[in-house]
């Protein structure tokens, strides 16, 4: 791999290069093709001058290939997420499945609270789960009866 773009790069991304799979670049590309490619693959994820912290989202595993396919564009959490890039990952520790799960990239755009009583299975369906009782009972098992929920709007960013 190009040295010289892996330290771009790296500068440009600062902690969130441990994020970013270089085997992905195409190793015959030159410096400023491959400059480029990672401009425009993760060019929100980067500024000038400093590099974007990416936080990580922890999503179940099934509903990782739906970002990409624009199923899934909402997370209901406990709390109101961060506006700004994150990594989607299946675990905090790390990806154990085989194969591995895709590596997403999303936005959060806009958060709201939301009340979990007026869910409908349009709401469930924008999280990639088919019923609104099957997310209700997901939340209910993850954060306790009558939890306080946000809905954390994101797009993806590649």
């Amino acid at each position: 791999m190009n040295k010289r773009f892996l330290k771009w790069l790296k500068d440009r991304l600062g902690d969130s290069f441990d994020l970013i799979d270089p085997q992905e670049f195409d190793p015959s590309l030159s410096t400023a093709e491959l400059m480029d490619e990672a401009e425009k693959k993760f060019g929100l994820l980067m500024k000038k001058d400093e590099a974007v912290r990416i936080r990580r989202l922890v999503v179940i595993s099934s509903l990782i290939p739906k970002i990409p396919l624009g199923e899934k564009w909402v997370t209901y959490r406990s709390r109101p997420l961060a506006l700004g890039p994150y990594v989607v990952v299946c675990s905090r520790w790390g990806c154990r499945h085989n194969p591995r799960c895709p590596q997403v990239f999303v936005e959060v755009t806009k958060v709201e609270p939301f009340e979990l009583s007026g869910m409908t299975d349009e709401d469930a369906q924008l999280a990639g789960v088919e019923s609104a009782e099957e997310l209700k009972r997901m939340l209910v098992r993850w954060y306790g009866l009558n939890p306080r929920i946000y809905r954390n709007w994101f797009r993806y960013l590649g």
